[in-house]
């Protein structure tokens, strides 16, 4: 196989890790600055530029965390998986699982925010999503 079949798959798998991570976020705040700004003087139409100015930080934020954490844990979980001949996509999804839960936790304490430990969840389903997304794109399709 050549790296660049990897390519497509690894953004592919980058991309729905990120979505799923960022996207309960992103409602819960678009929902929010929709309310407060109904709720103010100028209609709810106010403030847009700031959703879309939040929703586009917090797009690539998390694509950067999870594109990063991808090379960092997801090459060595896949040279080690082929390996060692692992041919379903449990490796995949439990290492994307666990590193997703652990990795949030551990940037949160850094910065200093404890009361954000939550985003672990989101984390765990963000790693498990792109470690499913991975094995199921860089495997070889039946033919029709």
């Amino acid at each position: 196989m050549t790296r660049r079949r990897y390519i497509g798959p690894f953004i592919k798998a980058v991309l729905a890790g990120a979505a799923v991570g960022v996207s309960p976020i992103l409602l819960i705040f678009m929902w929010l600055f929709y309310a407060i700004g109904a709720s103010q003087q100028h209609g709810a139409g106010s403030g847009v530029f700031g959703v879309i100015y939040f929703a586009t930080i917090a797009s690539l934020a998390a694509i950067l965390i999870v594109g990063i954490s991808s090379i960092i844990i997801g090459v060595p979980v896949e040279l080690i998986s082929r390996r060692a001949g692992f041919t379903s996509s449990t490796p995949y999804v439990g290492s994307g699982l666990v590193f997703g839960a652990i990795i949030p936790v551990v940037l949160v304490y850094l910065l200093g925010a404890p009361d954000k430990f939550w985003l672990g969840v989101l984390g765990a389903f963000s790693g498990a999503v792109t470690g499913r997304v991975w094995w199921g794109a860089t495997r070889a399709k039946p033919a029709p």
